[in-house]
């Protein structure tokens, strides 16, 4: 039951995303690099001196 229930969770994330993109405007997430260099930035932002 396990697999089945992982598939059917899958199927319903895809169609709700698909149902998303086509019906509202959703923005454009940045590329891989860019979000690790905010990450990058956050934690240097919040990092404590020793």
């Amino acid at each position: 039951m396990g697999l089945l229930s992982h598939l059917i969770s899958m199927g319903l994330g895809a169609y709700a995303g698909a149902y998303f993109a086509q019906n509202y405007e959703l923005e454009r997430l940045p590329s891989a690099s860019e979000m690790m260099k905010k990450v990058e930035d956050y934690l240097k932002q919040y990092k404590k001196d020793p």
